[in-house]
């Protein structure tokens, strides 16, 4: 074969200097949108309020109302001392504003929990009238007879197995706290009938969504406002709440508005992450606005 025989290896063009330098060019800009895009979301669900809101035709509520509902804050502030969150609440006007539990948070300590209320408790009562329950990280922490005591000095009402039968808006309304139930317990059914039976309409505060897979589901309650979840804390498109705590992979009740036979139930994502270290994504802090027609 002559040496100067050209080759199918030979006719195979190479790639040039420029279409190189193109094709690194683009996966260089590729990559940093990708990154600019991630961050972006990780910014937005972590660091711009977002209200979910809510609109529940209730033949019971004769006159319109409106409930903000704060959940899972776990010591975190939106500017100083909370201020961006308490200027959102207070531009909803609500005629009620409701904490569903874990708005502090046991990964800091007693003193940063104490503080932490103190600053933000007084903001909020001077907005609208406060409810609260408990949550799984106030259990842990600063304990349910402190936190209680913190509350109710700033003029929250705590409800701890209890209901109170209230007039908001002119409108007949019994509302309850629940910080435990299990199918088998008794005590905790005994106060689920007696907070049933009446024809006020009926509003649960209760941090664990979970309790309507183990039973709570029973009882006729026209609605129910829960946290807890996260949202999932890592939402996928179409697919929701990766994990939620004692629901595990994929929850039933991740985040937002649920109806079954007896009841409806609404899930704050809440407003921050715990441990914090874990970022939320796809999932924007949220408070939720719960309006009545």
């Amino acid at each position: 074969m002559n040496n100067n025989t050209i080759t199918q290896k030979d006719r195979k063009p190479k790639t040039s200097p420029k279409r190189r330098r193109f094709w690194l060019f683009a996966a260089i800009s590729v990559v940093l949108i990708i990154t600019a895009v991630f961050t972006a979301e990780i910014y937005r669900s972590n660091f711009v309020i977002t209200p979910a809101n809510y609109t529940i035709d209730a033949p019971e509520i004769d006159h319109k109302v409106r409930i903000v509902q704060i959940s899972d804050l776990h010591n975190k502030s939106f500017g100083e001392n909370n201020e961006k969150l308490i200027a959102a609440v207070s531009e909803e006007k609500p005629n009620m504003i409701v904490l569903t539990g874990d708005i502090v948070d046991r990964y800091h300590d007693i003193d940063s929990q104490e503080e932490f209320l103190n600053a933000l408790l007084p903001q909020l009562v001077e907005i609208a009238p406060l409810y609260a329950c408990i949550g799984n990280h106030e259990q842990a922490s600063i304990g349910e007879e402190r936190y209680i005591e913190i509350l109710r000095g700033h003029g929250c009402v705590f409800l701890d197995n209890e209901y109170h039968d209230i007039n908001l808006g002119g409108n007949e309304i019994r509302i309850g706290g629940l910080n435990y139930y299990r199918r088998w317990d008794e005590e905790k059914n005994a106060f689920m009938r007696d907070f049933c039976d009446t024809d006020r309409y009926t509003l649960l505060l209760c941090h664990f969504p979970e309790y309507h897979l183990w039973g709570l589901e029973n009882y006729s309650i026209d609605l129910t406002l829960s946290g807890h979840t996260h949202g999932g804390l890592v939402r996928a498109p179409f697919v929701g709440g990766i994990y939620a705590p004692e629901q595990g992979m994929f929850p039933q009740y991740d985040k937002g508005y649920f109806e079954d036979e007896n009841s409806t139930l609404i899930v704050s994502s809440g407003l921050a992450s715990s441990p914090f270290f874990i970022p939320r994504f796809l999932n924007p802090a949220e408070y939720s606005v719960i309006d009545f027609s």
